[in-house]
């Protein structure tokens, strides 16, 4: 399990919320949030950002940015290296509808420093 699955699944249990109530608020299956919570896939940045408003948390806390679940993490320059090395090198290899999951993101967190 990821550590995004982890905390995911640990943040629904101590709400007392089934997979199920999670999936209805943000427009996803009970599935989708089952395979978010295994790890085996990962919520799209809107998505992502629901699900941290409905579990009462951040998108750093739910990425592992922060330990804290009510911080938003100060090592952004460290993480920003980190993905725009990866941007550099992976960007081109992706599919058209990944490119527009990446820069969805991007204006994500732009419009939340507003």
């Amino acid at each position: 399990m990821s550590q995004l699955g982890e905390r995911i699944k640990s943040l629904r249990k101590q709400k007392r919320l089934k997979q199920s109530d999670i999936a209805k608020t943000i427009g996803k299956s009970s599935m989708a949030i089952s395979y978010y919570e295994r790890g085996t896939r990962e919520p799209d940045a809107h998505s992502l950002k629901l699900l941290a408003d409905l579990l009462d948390t951040t998108t750093d806390y739910l990425l592992g940015a922060t330990d804290n679940p009510n911080e938003v993490s100060q090592d952004a320059p460290n993480q920003e290296a980190v993905v725009a090395t990866h941007l550099d090198t992976d960007y081109e290899n992706l599919t058209d509808s990944e490119k527009k999951q990446i820069q969805d993101f991007i204006k994500l967190i732009k419009n939340q420093k507003k």
